[in-house]
């Protein structure tokens, strides 16, 4: 996993002023050994702790491994183009029917 300069969880508890050590006594660990794993990229958090470090530096999930997140979004959107073709109603439009 990359991430990119502007968006990452470093950035985040930096621009917040915390430490290494206190984000990891936060996240309820007893060492910085995962923290420092998520922060150069080696490893990518369980989504617990990806909602735990959204709160804790007080941004949108998605703004911590923006990189990641788009490159998701990216191929979720080709999967559903193959899905449905141009001018093929989506999944939802047929389910509800208008009284």
């Amino acid at each position: 996993m990359v991430h990119d300069e502007q968006h990452n969880p470093t950035r985040y508890r930096k621009r917040m002023r915390f430490t290494q050590f206190q984000v990891a006594r936060l996240l309820g660990w007893k060492n910085i050994k995962g923290l420092r794993l998520i922060e150069s990229g080696q490893v990518l958090p369980t989504l617990k702790t990806s909602i735990k470090l959204a709160i804790t530096y007080r941004v949108p999930l998605e703004f911590l491994f923006k990189a990641f997140y788009e490159e998701l979004r990216e191929q979720m959107r080709i999967r559903e183009a193959d899905l449905f073709p141009v001018g093929q109603a989506s999944v939802t439009a047929g389910r509800h029917k208008q009284r």
